[in-house]
């Protein structure tokens, strides 16, 4: 009885140590661009790590491999990664709640546009660890931080096999546009959006209302007199300039 009472003590114990170690970690868990003090982009490996980290220490984050870009010569393939965050856990269209709305962000398309992708890395974060989480109370979140490696690698506009992604979701060429297709179609997400910026002179970030003249006109004027209106009323408390 009495070692088996110690036994118990030092599990306890031990587990309680494990426990603040992890919230330790989650507590100071930087992205790979806070690592280097914003000095250079995320690569694929980076990535690979920090979501390695992120998916361990949040039981309400899940990381899967939903892709993978083809192999050219000086540019092995590289894993395209999708962050199921949700309060549940769930890791499967079937498992997910769907009660509440569920949004798919997507960034990196173009690979010179890499500030999207840096802050969708911070989200997953601040959603699974931070102080987004009591979002997770509202929403499910899908995000695909880097659908194109190869450009971020080489800080260029194409893909791999030369595309610009953003112009291929009819021909569906591209392994990152496959793999944001099969996302959007098995899970089938309420919300989409797809980050991209401008950055001549100085950063833009453009945000556009549903314009496609397939969508009912009532979807366009939510997206014009509410969201839309919404960030611009954000915006103003700001002080920062806005305009359509």
């Amino acid at each position: 009885m009495v070692k088996s009472h110690f036994t118990q003590k030092i599990t306890t114990s031990i587990f309680l140590s494990f426990s603040i170690l992890l919230f330790a970690q989650a507590q100071t868990l930087k992205t790979p661009a806070e690592e280097s003090n914003f000095t250079r982009y995320s690569q694929n490996e980076d990535i690979a790590r920090f979501l390695s980290a992120v998916d361990f220490l949040s039981k309400e984050t899940i990381v899967q491999a939903i892709g993978k870009t083809k192999e050219m010569r000086g540019f092995s393939p590289k894993d395209i990664f999708l962050c199921i965050v949700n309060e549940d856990g769930a890791s499967t269209p079937a498992t997910l709640i769907r009660k509440k709305p569920t949004f798919l962000l997507t960034a990196s398309q173009h690979g010179n546009e890499q500030s999207g992708k840096e802050a969708a890395l911070g989200l997953i974060r601040d959603l699974g660890l931070g102080e987004l989480k009591p979002l997770l109370k509202k929403m499910n979140f899908l995000i695909i931080p880097q659908s194109n490696p190869y450009g971020n690698w080489f800080d260029v506009r194409e893909n791999e096999i030369g595309l610009d992604m953003n112009r291929d979701h009819i021909k569906l060429e591209a392994e990152g546009v496959q793999a944001i297709h099969r996302i959007f179609r098995v899970w089938m997400p309420e919300v989409t959006m797809d980050v991209h910026e401008k950055g001549d002179d100085y950063y833009r970030v453009s945000i556009g209302c549903v314009s496609n003249i397939n969508i009912q006109p009532k979807f366009e004027e939510f997206s014009r007199n509410i969201i839309l209106a919404q960030v611009a009323k954000n915006l103003e408390k700001k002080r920062l300039t806005f305009f359509e």
